[in-house]
């Protein structure tokens, strides 16, 4: 039996010493007596981790589990050739900066706000800008989202492959309620209306263990903390007081606790 996992930082294991024994996939597939692919990337955005799983989801024929934690909404990825002139297939698997030159072997890049003030990132800091503030909007990155939630979740049902996911950190769920309070859905009418409606049809169709951290907020206020059945990894650091790396990243003994979290709570519990 083999467990697929995607994600972003979270999940690669981002600022762990020794990344490959350290994160929680290498300690869940050992709870589970599973074989692991972990194919997630810092700064992956959404649209990169559906692509990532369909990818192997078509391609392999082994995969028996999937546990995906999704990402930050407002990333987007890009393919821009001007950007990528550095773009190098024999660069290996991690960006790299060698002689103050940016190479990767991915043509796509992840984009953020967070990032646009960051090398190689600003390179293209004006156009991101420009789209962020004029093309940009959270309710369709919500829709984006759900949509590769539930096509990859449709595809392992079509596969018979068992899947298991949610969200990576609570702010993205903070994120979704400040989109959708009952004063922002008084404002835009009909419109905002009709996306919620669309969101709320998506996440009801999940499975409880496919909305890991993940609730329904208070649409009076956008700020209410209601605790999701199971915890993404970022709150479960923080409710257990797990050290966290000084990039913000859950530490060793996070990912090892939140692996058997996931354990004892998802795969152990009916």
């Amino acid at each position: 039996m083999t467990l697929l996992v995607s994600g972003c930082s979270f999940t690669y294991g981002d600022e762990l010493d020794n990344i490959e024994e350290e994160r929680w996939s290498t300690h869940l597939g050992k709870l589970l007596n599973m074989e692991v692919i972990n194919v997630a990337k810092p700064g992956n955005s959404n649209k990169a981790i559906w692509r990532s799983v369909k990818e192997q989801l078509l391609n392999q024929n082994d995969i028996t589990h999937l546990l995906v934690l999704w990402s930050a909404l407002e990333r987007v990825e890009i393919l821009n050739l001007d950007y990528h002139h550095q773009y190098d297939l024999q660069s290996g698997e991690s960006i790299q900066e060698l002689s103050n030159n940016f190479r990767s072997p991915n043509p796509f890049t992840q984009m953020s706000p967070a990032r646009l003030d960051v090398y190689p990132f600003r390179l293209l800091k004006e156009q991101m800008q420009t789209y962020y503030n004029e093309l940009y909007s959270h309710e369709g990155a919500i829709l984006d989202s759900f949509f590769y939630m539930k096509d990859v979740y449709n595809t392992c049902a079509m596969l018979g492959i068992e899947p298991y996911g949610g969200v990576f950190h609570q702010a993205v769920n903070y994120s979704i309620a400040k989109t959708f309070t009952k004063t922002r859905l008084k404002n835009y009418g009909d419109r905002l209306i009709r996306i919620h409606g669309k969101y709320k049809d998506m996440l009801d169709g999940f499975d409880d263990k496919q909305k890991i951290g993940m609730v329904e907020h208070n649409q009076d206020d956008a700020f209410s903390r209601p605790r999701p059945q199971y915890l993404s990894f970022n709150e479960f650091t923080e409710t257990h007081k797990y050290e966290k790396k000084p990039g913000g990243h859950p530490g060793p003994e996070a990912h090892k606790g939140y692996a058997e979290y996931l354990f004892e709570e998802i795969f152990n519990n009916g």
